[in-house]
């Protein structure tokens, strides 16, 4: 019997026999000089494996679960995305080599950039970028297309690791569990385990010199662990934990519909956080009373192209979409948090389009990136990034309860240039008879110390506050939490990070705004119990936590704390 610890990525549990895939080899792409008769004949390659793809992923739309829906209508837009296809074909011309090359190397440059931003979510997108298109390179090379119809359904998958399209197929046919060498809270396959409750337990390497082909094992991914080859003693204790653990999620469904209350029936407001159109509907799925705190950096993910960054019809149609999926639950966006350590640079690029120089991002490395150019001094620097996306929520704001949160603010100066320009928009919008909303909540995060001991100051010019708790320990204890060599010094519940919490939930309360906190200690009961004690009545969260903690708030009272 050997254990392992993993990344949870979504919680279950699973006792079933491995089934390994090992990575099949594949035809590499080769760098071959063409000569410029064989061109049109290269390029109709492409047209084709395009085309066949996107038939692919169009049999695929019958889906009834609304994530799957979701990230297939997103490999769709990716692979229609005629900007891409632009930036393809005008290499190819101007090249003298065999097509799949060029699409390899378009599509490796746009997920190198991904994956330098240090931001897991843009990481995890990179994935996405390689998975669409690689199957593209596939029908290009005649590469054999993944088959599904070998898996076992009463079987825990193991893999280095697979792509969002095939783990589509594979929740579809129903797998107990999955455990992978590589992964990510944010991928793709994450959220779809966690829509189909699936266990998935990711960041084990080297996993087939641990595990074979249809060993028995135990994927605890309540825990991150994984038993191979466990004793009969030690599968009956996880079997009754299995039942223990099913009852569980019976009775936590309970409260999926319920009001989040205390003992003493003090109601507290439990919100989501999200990062994509997916999870907005997960969030729906799990009782959240709204959207607490909305990231909006995805939608930068194809910022290396010319025209993505500053593509406002696409950034409407995302907000837009969560709005609608919210109705009248309260939506809160987060504007752009680029720069530093999370995603980006602006600097001049000589691709043009139609004869004019456009812009685009690039990583950016800063001695001190948490304290460079970032959040909200980014897109201050950069207007028309900025009002691009001031543009389209404001013109998606009449689909939902829409209000604009602005991230890392220390100077009321920055919210007052913000609210100058969202002034500038609605008379520009107003102008030409787009439809917004008049009045729009626009609050900050509380993240640096300086916002926290200012409260008072910013409550006389916000309408609401959000507490970012993992960033404001971070600075006020000037600590790196993913540091290991000082992470144990990463305190959330360190009297100088309560004291300012205290100070900022004072702040609201005299000036009659609202205040939430959207930090991971939100969901944790010890400092649930630190937040409520210092007037926090609002708290924003994974979604798949909320019903824990609803089930938790009905054990205490605030008259006891």
């Amino acid at each position: 019997m050997n254990i392992l610890s993993g990344i949870s990525a979504s919680k279950g549990l699973a006792i079933e026999k491995a089934h390994f895939i090992v990575q099949s080899k594949k035809k590499q792409v080769e760098k071959t000089r063409i000569s410029q008769s064989e061109k049109e004949a290269e390029w109709k390659k492409f047209q084709k494996a395009l085309e066949l793809t996107l038939k692919d992923f169009s049999l695929l739309l019958q889906t009834n679960n609304p994530d799957e829906k979701k990230l297939i209508e997103t490999y769709l837009l990716m692979l229609n995305d005629q900007e891409f296809i632009n930036q393809i074909k005008l290499n190819f011309d101007n090249s003298s080599y065999n097509v799949d090359f060029i699409v390899d190397s378009v599509v490796n440059e746009s997920a190198s950039l991904l994956r330098h931003t240090n931001d897991e979510y843009l990481s995890q997108r990179a994935d996405d970028i390689l998975d669409v298109f690689g199957k593209v390179i596939d029908r290009i090379l005649g590469n054999k297309i993944e088959n599904i119809q070998d898996i076992d359904a009463n079987s825990i998958v193991v893999s280095q690791n697979i792509s969002g399209s095939f783990a589509i197929s594979l929740f579809q046919k129903g797998i107990k569990g999955l455990l992978l060498s590589d992964g990510g809270l944010s991928s793709h396959t994450a959220i779809l385990a966690r829509s189909y409750g699936i266990p998935f337990i990711f960041g084990i390497h080297k996993l087939s010199e641990h595990i074979s082909h249809g060993d028995t094992i135990i994927l605890d991914a309540n825990e991150g662990s994984v038993c191979i080859s466990p004793d009969p003693k030690t599968i009956e204790k996880y079997q009754k934990l299995k039942k223990e653990a099913e009852e569980r999620d019976v009775f936590l469904s309970q409260y999926i519909s319920k009001k989040g209350k205390t003992k003493d029936k003090v109601e507290i407001n439990l919100f989501a956080n999200i990062g994509s159109v997916e999870e907005a509907d997960l969030a729906l799925k799990n009782g959240a009373e709204g959207i607490g705190l909305f990231r909006t950096e995805f939608l930068f993910m194809d910022a290396e192209r010319p025209s993505d960054l500053l593509d406002e019809t696409k950034q409407y149609q995302v907000y837009s979409e969560v709005l609608k999926i919210m109705g009248e639950k309260s939506v809160v966006i987060r504007t752009l948090d680029a720069g530093g350590d999370k995603v980006l640079s602006v600097t001049e690029n000589s691709i043009s389009k139609n004869g004019k120089k456009t812009k685009y991002i690039k990583p950016e490395i800063e001695e001190n990136p948490l304290l460079g150019n970032r959040a909200i001094r980014f897109c201050l620097g950069q207007k028309d990034i900025f009002k691009t996306q001031l543009r389209a929520l404001l013109r998606a704001s009449i689909d939902g309860n829409l209000s604009i949160m602005l991230p890392l603010i220390t100077h009321k100066e920055q919210v007052l240039e913000t609210k100058a320009l969202i002034d500038e928009i609605k008379k520009e919008l107003s102008e030409k008879n787009i439809a917004f909303k008049k009045d729009i909540p626009i609050g900050i995060m509380v993240e640096p110390p300086a916002a926290a001991i200012l409260a008072e100051d910013f409550a006389e010019i916000v309408d609401f506050f959000s507490i970012g708790t993992n960033d404001l320990t971070q600075y006020t204890l000037c600590v790196d939490r993913e540091n290991t060599g000082v992470s144990a010094l990463y305190q959330e519940m360190h009297p100088a990070v309560l004291a300012l919490i205290e100070m900022t939930s004072k702040a609201a309360k005299k000036h009659n705004i609202p205040i939430s906190v959207c930090g991971e200690m939100a969901a944790r009961e010890d400092e649930i119990e630190a937040l409520l004690k210092r007037g926090i009545r609002s708290l924003s969260m994974r979604a798949n936590k909320i019903s824990e903690v609803k089930a938790f708030l009905e054990t205490i009272s605030l008259k006891s704390l």
